[in-house]
Parts: structure tokens; sequence; C-alpha cells
């Protein structure tokens, strides 16, 4: 983005640097994009008539059960679900039924604090990566560092029957603001110029605004 490319797209094959889940394969293909000057409606709806598209053309004794897909955000998802990947199809029977669902409104960061007292400190460390941006309206407390726990951000993940299957966000493409959060991480001053330099000097010679999409496609 930096280096003046609007936008481009990948398959890339992937070793994922994760622990092993069943939902998680060590070795797999993935779309990933990233576009410039975009904002996270943008991105999602690319994503969304690709899975349209695909579904449609390739596999057309399926159906989707209901376009444009729901939104839900990560509160009510916990609320209702239990978890941040909802199952939402109406007959789970159906074997033919796509229930697409996107989950959106996550919060940026959690403490580690395991203590049952809500008042106890821990650190701060982030809920899916720290070079997302958060939503507008809590800019400010990032900047303040102020109501950390209550700062959203502005990842996207696309979930199907129950399963992730993709997200992204909205990068947070300013240097003083991934400064922030790299303080928030507890990083000194000096580490984050020592271990972020290299990226932080790029967003100080303009890079645009962003967003990137990632989406499994062999898993």
């Amino acid at each position: 983005m930096t280096a003046g490319i609007e936008r481009y797209f990948q398959f890339a094959k992937c070793v994922r640097d994760e622990d092993g889940r069943g939902d998680r394969q060590p070795e797999f293909t993935q779309l990933d994009m990233e576009l410039s000057f975009v904002n996270r409606d943008e991105v999602m709806a690319i994503n969304e008539q690709l899975l349209i598209n695909i579904v449609t053309k390739l596999f057309p004794e399926k159906r989707i059960q209901q376009v444009p897909f729901p939104r839900i955000s990560y509160k009510d998802a916990m609320e209702k679900y239990g978890n941040d990947r909802p199952d939402i199809r109406e007959d789970k029977e159906d074997s033919n039924l796509l229930a697409f669902c996107w989950v959106v409104d996550f919060p940026f960061f959690e403490n580690t604090s395991k203590s049952d007292n809500p008042d106890a400190q821990g650190e701060w460390t982030y809920t899916h990566n720290p070079f997302s941006r958060p939503i507008e309206e809590h800019m400010s407390n990032l900047m303040n560092k102020e109501n950390v726990g209550d700062i959203l951000t502005t990842q996207y993940d696309i979930c199907l029957n129950g399963y992730e299957i993709g997200g992204g966000s909205i990068r947070n493409h300013s240097f003083e603001a991934l400064s922030k959060v790299f303080e928030l991480l507890g990083h000194s001053i000096e580490t984050i110029e020592s271990d972020f330099g290299h990226m932080l000097q790029a967003f100080k010679l303009g890079t645009p605004p962003h967003g990137v999409s990632h989406g499994d496609l062999i898993a």
C-alpha cells in the first residue's frame, strides 16, 4: 500500500502458527486481499459477493439462507450463541442449507488478569491482532489510553454454519495511533522502535487507509 499499489490479491499457501484444533489445519490455502481507500462495509461487500458467486455457480444445489448476510455484534453472538462463530441455520438437518453471517464490533483489547476481582490489574493484550484500527468513535480512547477495555475494533469475521471461514479489518495506517497500541501492550519506546520501526517508518511516509481480508479456501 505504501508503495502505491492500490489493490492486490493472492492465493497463498500457508502454514498456521497456532495451537492445534479440529477446525484449524496446519497447512491450508488462503485468499488474501488488500485494498486502499476502503471502509469496512466495502471490504465486506466484495467478500460477500464472492461467496455468493462461488455457491450459486459451483454448488447450485446449495441454498443460502439469507442475502445480504446478517450482521451480528460480538456481544450479541456471545450472549445468544455462546461463541463468536454462530451457527444460525434455521434447519440444521438440511445439508444443503448455508447460513453465512458476519460478526463485527469485536473488543480490541482484553486484560490478562485471571482474578475474579473486576478491579484486578493485569496487562493488556489484543484479541485478534495489534494492527487493526479502532472504530472512529473509539479512536480518542486509544490515543488517550482511556476506557481501554471498551474500545471496539474494525475487525470483521465471516462465519458459515458455525465455522469461521475468513475475516479481516481496516488496518491502522497512522504512525501515532499504532504506536499507542504498542504502548498499551507494554512495549517501551525503545522496543517499539527496534521491533516495529521499519513498519512505522513506512507509515510516516504516507501509507493510505486500507483494509484487508483473509479467507480459507482449503483448510
